[in-house]
């Protein structure tokens, strides 16, 4: 799966899908960011999905895991710029009321607040 992955100055992790699909053939990238944020104690993750118009159940549960882990921590994950297939398939299976979804990146971040962190910028990258 390709995606970027870029902090914000406060030490919030933003991971862009870059692609239209997102299966189970295409997450063990993701799963091994994810770990390492989490390794890394960082817990503020903003997923944006602007990109993709396919998530599937696969998909769903690592974001899932990757939820609990950031919850379990002190931290969070948002959801960001869902397309209506997308909002579709988070809505059936109810999510919206798991995950903090946002219209935008910027507004994602803001609703962190004041995160503690140290500055951070060494996972800056985009994946494949």
């Amino acid at each position: 799966m390709k995606f970027s992955l870029t902090s914000t100055d406060r030490g919030i992790a933003i991971i862009t899908l870059l692609e239209e699909r997102a299966t189970h053939a295409s997450l063990p990238s993701l799963r091994m960011v994810l770990a390492q944020l989490h390794e890394a104690k960082r817990h503020h993750v903003v997923l944006n999905l602007e990109h993709a118009e396919y998530v599937d159940s696969s998909t769903l549960g690592v974001f899932i895991v990757a939820l609990r882990r950031a919850i379990t921590a002190g931290g969070d994950v948002k959801m960001v710029a869902l397309q209506p297939p997308v909002r579709a398939i988070v809505e059936l299976t109810r999510l919206h009321r798991v995950f903090d979804v946002h219209t935008n990146v910027r507004e994602a971040v803001a609703a962190f607040g004041a995160v503690q962190t140290d500055e951070w910028h060494a996972l800056d990258k985009v994946a494949s």
